[in-house]
């Protein structure tokens, strides 16, 4: 009995021992494990560091975004045809810095830095030249900082858009204008002379070049935007030289459609180069814009609208005022596993809008004719859509019909 207890000692005894020498053996492995598991963790976050963008502080974030959308540009103008590679002007290629800051539960400051890539840009490019004047470069289109609050709206100061600025977008249920589409006036073929051979009047000579739609561009300004108050936003802008304008823009449910609207109205006075030389004081313009699109179906409809009016120096030749509009139709539905397909075709008009092109005299009447027909494809998985357009453009002077032009572009827009 004695010898059984004793044998039974050793073996548990024996355990012990061996289960100790492995634990030690475990430990010591473990331990070099951990130290070629830090060694590589920091070098990983040493690597990390030097390949992230950094920011000077933790409270105020940082985003890094953008796009870029190029296309072929095939024209033909009755005398001559070529094709360019191109920047999409109307949607350009282009990278931004957000950031944004909590105050409190209510409030939040931040700020918007955009920056454009200039290349050979789809509304400069003419037969005389397929680059962009005055080079490649790049180009600061926004840099301002905000104070937003959810109960009261959001105050922002600096170069960036004002209310009216792209206003003809915000009735686009779509999003055709990503293939230059007639929802932006001209920013493919813009360029273009109608009389080659004279090389004097471009397509944005009849037209007043992109800005038709809406006329404003980037301004240095401050700009307010109320909160959503009933599906609706209210805004205003005030800056450069007696620049200011007002705007309300909303989207609404309505059942199975979807109803995105906006109107504004804008005025600008004082240093206006152009219009200054044609004997213009003051520049008056109003816009209005929708789009209605039903869910179920894709069918869609939209389209724009606006008036330009002037105020003239005493005794200063006669500018006409001007007017134009689009309507555009078609189709979005999911027909492939890709995405998205939207089927468009549109028409657009403009009478006596050229009282800022230095090529036409003032009181000369003009008339551009337009009409389109596209398609997109959306690539959800890769934030990318693809996109094909034809237009024809009429032009006419006085009464006088100028060379017609004819423009195929095929593109891309991919956002990161």
């Amino acid at each position: 009995m004695i010898g059984e207890i004793m044998k039974n000692k050793l073996s548990i005894a024996a355990l012990v021992a061996g289960g100790m020498m492995v634990a030690t053996a475990g430990s010591a492995q473990a331990a070099d494990l951990g130290g070629d598991c830090c060694a590589d963790l920091e070098e990983r976050v040493a690597t990390l560091e030097a390949t992230t963008a950094r920011k000077g502080n933790r409270k105020v974030s940082l985003t890094i975004s953008g796009q870029v959308n190029k296309q072929l540009m095939i024209w033909d103008d009755g005398n001559n045809s070529d094709a360019y590679v191109v920047d999409n002007t109307a949607s350009s290629s282009r990278f931004r810095f957000k950031g944004e800051a909590t105050i409190n539960s209510d409030w939040s400051a931040g700020y918007y830095i955009e920056i454009e890539t200039r290349t050979s840009a789809s509304a400069s490019v003419s037969q005389a030249n397929d680059d962009l004047p005055g080079g490649t470069g790049l180009n600061l289109r926004q840099s301002n900082m905000f104070i937003k609050s959810k109960t009261y709206g959001s105050l922002r100061i600096g170069q960036g858009s004002p209310s009216t600025d792209d206003l003809v977008f915000s009735g686009n249920v779509v999003g055709t204008s990503v293939a230059n589409s007639a929802g932006d006036p001209l920013a493919t073929g813009g360029g273009l002379f109608v009389n080659q051979g004279v090389n004097t009047l471009r397509i944005a000579d009849f037209t007043r070049g992109q800005a038709m739609a809406d006329h404003t561009t980037r301004l240095n300004v401050i700009r307010y935007d109320s909160p959503t108050i009933a599906g609706f936003v209210l805004s205003a802008t005030w800056g450069e030289d007696d620049f200011w304008d007002v705007s309300i823009r909303t989207t609404q449910k309505l059942g199975d459609f979807t109803l995105k609207a906006a109107a504004g109205y804008n005025e600008f006075g004082g240093t206006d180069g152009i219009a200054i030389g044609k004997g213009i004081s003051d520049e008056q313009l109003f816009h209005v814009t929708a789009g209605l699109i039903h869910e179920p179906t894709g069918l869609f409809v939209q389209g724009w609208y606006t008036d330009v009016s002037y105020d003239q120096f005493a005794g200063a030749t006669a500018v006409l005022d001007g007017d134009a509009w689009n309507i555009q139709a078609g189709i979005k539905q999911r027909w492939n596993s890709l995405g998205h397909t939207a089927v468009y075709g549109g028409y657009t008009v403009a009478d006596d809008m050229n009282a800022r092109s230095s090529g036409i005299a003032a009181g000369s009447s003009t008339e551009y004719k337009a009409w389109e027909v596209g398609v997109i494809q959306y690539v959800d998985a890769a934030a990318l859509e693809l996109y094909a357009q034809y237009r024809n453009m009429e032009t006419e002077l006085n009464g006088v019909d100028q060379n017609d032009i004819d423009v195929v572009t095929v593109g891309g827009r991919i956002k990161f």
